[in-house]
């Protein structure tokens, strides 16, 4: 007897294979893209520290508001970057008197 094409448990077997090969794969495509925000959110923090670092260098003070609300931090440093950060209007990005930045209001990086 020869037998043509698949049975139903064949390809049931096989369609589940390649549903759990998807799964892993999507799994891991997902961490990828989580490592990607993380690095970007690091770079962001690291930009806007030069830039307030390069700014004390300059004026020899560190870049503060002087107590005017008005005044934010990117008013300050604006021309040390080239561009503005993606979360930095998002944050609320402080320096204090010895020149350490800190990130308040519950800033999220990366869009998480």
């Amino acid at each position: 007897m020869c037998r043509k094409g698949f049975t139903l448990i064949e390809l049931l077997i096989v369609l589940s294979i390649i549903a759990v090969l998807a799964g892993v794969v999507t799994l891991a495509l997902t961490q990828w893209v989580a490592r990607g925000a993380d690095a970007a959110c690091e770079i962001e923090v690291k930009s806007v520290s030069v830039a307030v670092v390069a700014y004390r260098i300059d004026h020899g003070e560190w870049p503060t508001a002087d107590g005017d609300p008005d005044v934010v931090l990117w008013d300050k440093i604006e021309d040390y970057l080239s561009d503005k950060p993606a979360q930095f209007d998002q944050c609320q990005w402080m320096v204090d008197d010895n020149g350490m930045l800190t990130v308040g209001n519950s800033c999220t990086c990366g869009g998480r």
